[in-house]
């Protein structure tokens, strides 16, 4: 059986969710240096570009450059607070996409897959929604525009601590097609199952999430009592977590080890799953720009790790693809 990684990088501003000052794009101008392990190692990661990237001369050069070469893949990834038209008050609640009425959440994404178009000269098939601001009004005016994968919904993660955060309910981190009709996560929390597609639907490929312990499913319910606010002051997740008996991880190495990258993948692909979605920021390529690294030094050990765990995936004959291509590994 065949395994792959996805590589998704949300490619965006230097100065997220900051409208008082013109968006910066420093960080975009480091990507070559990033893309040259992906090139050794023979990685296609998936660049999901927003409306300042998309619409920066020299962010452009660059990029465009690479998707040329066959070294990348462009998706779309939307910050409503700088995608025109921005007719929505601006507060934190507006900042996730979801929240948006549908025919303005249409306009945004008209606005940035047109800026796409001309300066790329494709049409992107993949998307993420900032902040992960996602439900079914996203993801039919993603249909309505041709999109064919999304990759906006955290399994094992919800964000109802913000205001206005989508609650998903997903206890899974297998690829599934989306029927914008029949949308179990938004209002219950009951498991979605994978589905044919009716030729159709959305595919939604989520981020990898999970836990070092192979008991997903109790470790996520353990998780979710303990992380309520009247067991904060006894810290019994920090507890679970130095005992080694419930820890929590993200495939991303802004903020796991790589030896923790490593043992989740190797959890999920024991457990029969074929795909892995590693995930960060372009904005972690700068020191202070997220909130995961704060200086040259950890950009470099960021480096490192995604070069340790590339050389995991070649020595396990894990093929490294574009995000489109999910849509091969379900027919």
């Amino acid at each position: 059986m065949k395994r792959y990684l996805f590589i998704t990088i949300d490619t965006e501003e230097d100065n997220w969710g900051d409208n008082t000052v013109a968006p910066t794009l420093e960080n975009i101008y480091r990507i070559p240096r990033l893309q040259e392990l992906f090139d050794a190692y023979s990685a296609v990661p998936t660049y999901l570009i927003n409306y300042p990237v998309a619409t920066d001369k020299k962010s452009v050069e660059i990029l465009r450059a690479i998707n040329k070469g066959g070294g990348c893949e462009i998706g779309a990834h939307c910050h409503p607070w700088n995608t025109p038209p921005l007719e929505e008050e601006q507060t934190p609640r507006n900042s996730f996409m979801h929240n948006l009425p549908p025919d303005l959440i249409r306009k945004k994404m008209d606005t940035l897959q047109a800026a796409i178009q001309k300066n790329f000269g494709i049409q992107p098939a993949c998307f993420r929604a900032g902040r992960w601001g996602f439900n079914q009004n996203v993801a039919a005016v993603l249909r309505a525009m041709n999109y064919r994968v999304d990759s906006s919904m955290t399994p094992f993660c919800e964000w109802d601590d913000y205001d206005g955060g989508p609650i998903f309910g997903l206890r899974h981190n297998e690829m599934f097609y989306l029927n914008e009709n029949d949308y179990p996560g938004f209002t219950n929390k009951k498991k979605m199952e994978t589905r044919p597609n009716d030729g159709d639907l959305l595919l939604e490929v989520p981020p990898t999430i999970g836990f070092l312990q192979p008991y997903f499913a109790v470790a996520s319910t353990m998780r979710n009592i303990f992380k309520r606010k009247i067991f904060a002051p006894f810290r019994v997740l920090g507890i679970l977590e130095k005992l080694r008996f419930m820890n929590y991880r993200w495939l991303s190495p802004e903020n796991s080890f790589v030896e923790d990258m490593i043992k989740l993948s190797r959890i999920i692909l024991g457990r029969g799953g074929r795909f892995l979605n590693m995930f960060f920021h372009s904005t972690s390529l700068i020191p202070g720009k997220s909130p995961f690294i704060r200086s040259e030094r950890d950009v470099d050990e960021m480096l490192k790790k995604i070069e340790t765990y590339l050389k995991f995936t070649a020595d396990e004959n894990i093929n490294c693809v574009g995000l489109s291509k999910a849509e091969e590994m379900m027919s």
